[in-house]
């Protein structure tokens, strides 16, 4: 069976989290489902613009970050993963912290599509974007949304 979820992981305390929106707190970090993944084109759109702060893709309608805005959240993990048959086809990661992303910790499966003169060069020095916060999951339990949506509303 495949995989296909995108999930925002924090720290930050969030109070009055509206129903609608899935989230579940699992050891101290609140994650949220996101409905669809953006997190490919968000990234080429940073890699190509040179632009790291949030607030520079507010007018481009990313329902991640209205949903990271309303919320409040400045601090968090952008996970991405998606397998067919157990073989990865989708894995985009990256760490935001105090609304900028930080470019060392984006990790996608193919980077050869970010190699031109017209992207950010990733530097070779790398950052696992689940260190930033100090996250550690296994995503086996959460299939995609509706697995997701099932486990929060059991809660």
């Amino acid at each position: 069976m495949g995989q296909d979820i995108s999930l925002i992981v924090t720290r930050d305390h969030i109070k009055d989290i509206s129903e609608n929106i899935s989230h579940l707190y699992r050891n101290g970090f609140l994650i949220i489902n996101l409905k669809k993944s953006e997190f490919d084109y968000f990234v080429y759109r940073v890699l190509r613009s040179y632009k790291t702060e949030i607030n520079d893709y507010l007018d481009e309608n990313f329902d991640f970050i209205n949903v990271i805005k309303e919320l409040g959240i400045k601090n968090f993990l952008a996970i991405h993963e998606a397998d067919w048959g157990g073989i990865p086809s989708s894995d985009t990661n990256f760490a935001v912290i105090d609304e900028n992303v930080i470019i060392e910790s984006i990790s996608v499966i193919d980077f050869e599509i970010y190699e031109d003169d017209l992207f950010i060069e990733i530097p070779e020095n790398t950052i696992d974007a689940m260190k930033v916060l100090n996250y550690r999951d296994d995503f086996e339990s959460f299939q995609n949304y509706f697995d997701f949506v099932r486990i929060f509303e059991d809660k």
